[in-house]
C-alpha cells in the first residue's frame, strides 16, 4: 500500500505494515482523523491543520512539512529519501525517530475532538 501527499509516496509497505506501524505524520493524521466503529454519532472528526499545497506550487523540500506537528528548518530544505521502518516498509521523513517515539499523535486543532451538542 502506500500513502501520498502533494504527488509524493510518504509511506509505503504492505497493508498490515502501514496499518499496524504508521510511521509517516501524514499517515497518523489520516488514521487520526477517520471515524472508529464505535465513534459517537454527530462527533466531530479530527483534522489535520493546515491546508493542501497546490500541486503546481508545492513548497521546496517535504510536501507535508507546513502542515506537520514534527516540522523542523531542515524539512524545507528537499524532499526526504526513503528511509526503511522495516523489510519492505518505508517512509519519507527525517523526524522518524521523533514520531515514533510520540504517542499517540500530534496534537490536533481542539475542535477534532469537540463532541456535537445534541
Amino acid at each position: 500500500m502506500m500513502v501520498m501527499y502533494g504527488g509524493t509516496v510518504v509511506e509505503s509497505g504492505s497493508t498490515a505494515e502501514v496499518f499496524g506501524n504508521r510511521m509517516h505524520p501524514y499517515t497518523l493524521g489520516l488514521f487520526a482523523a477517520r471515524p472508529g466503529l464505535h465513534s459517537v454519532k454527530g462527533r466531530r472528526l479530527a483534522t489535520i491543520p493546515g491546508t493542501v499545497p497546490e500541486l503546481v506550487d508545492l513548497p521546496r523540500g517535504c510536501p507535508f512539512a507546513g502542515r506537520c506537528a514534527w516540522t523542523i528548518p531542515e524539512c524545507n530544505a528537499q524532499v526526504p529519501p526513503r528511509f526503511e521502518v522495516e523489510p519492505g516498509h518505508d517512509a519519507r521523513c527525517i523526524r522518524l525517530d521523533a514520531v515514533a517515539g510520540s504517542a499517540p499523535t500530534p496534537t490536533l486543532p481542539q475542535r477534532g475532538r469537540e463532541e456535537a451538542t445534541p
